[in-house]
């Protein structure tokens, strides 16, 4: 976990304005890492975990997916788990990319000042190093 750690904290270092970057075991729904600039209480991380296995379970747009997919033409298979996910909030932006076929998410919390593109990349290059070190 120490490499994952490191991983984390280097994300953090190189997107200006993170505040937490972190993995979350979707089907044990546990949080494996979460390198933080500010303090997490249990209560924070918690919500991390929970907020980040509801939005990339696909609970919330499920319908609009569906939607758009019968508009297009488009046959679903059933499966409505997510692979990357952007929430804005008032002050925040939440990045989220599932990994090893979905068993894992990757989440980055910055401020809104943040660079958008940045982020995304930041985040999405730590996939390839992630998916050698999580078994």
């Amino acid at each position: 976990m120490k490499d994952i750690e490191y991983i984390c904290k280097k994300v953090l270092d190189k997107v200006s304005g993170a505040i937490a970057c972190g993995l979350v075991d979707l089907k044990k729904k546990d949080l494996l890492e979460l390198h933080h600039l500010q303090e997490f209480t249990p209560t924070r991380k918690v919500a991390v975990i929970s907020g980040m296995i509801y939005l990339l379970s696909g609970k919330l747009t499920s319908g609009l997916e569906q939607a758009v997919q019968t508009q297009f033409g488009i046959l679903s298979e059933g499966n409505v788990d997510h692979q990357e996910i952007q929430v804005t909030f008032d002050q925040l932006f939440c990045f989220c990319k599932t990994i090893k076929k979905g068993k894992i998410g990757l989440i980055l919390i910055t401020k809104q000042n943040s660079d958008v593109e940045l982020a995304w990349s930041e985040l999405k290059s730590l996939v390839p190093v992630l998916e050698t070190i999580i078994s």
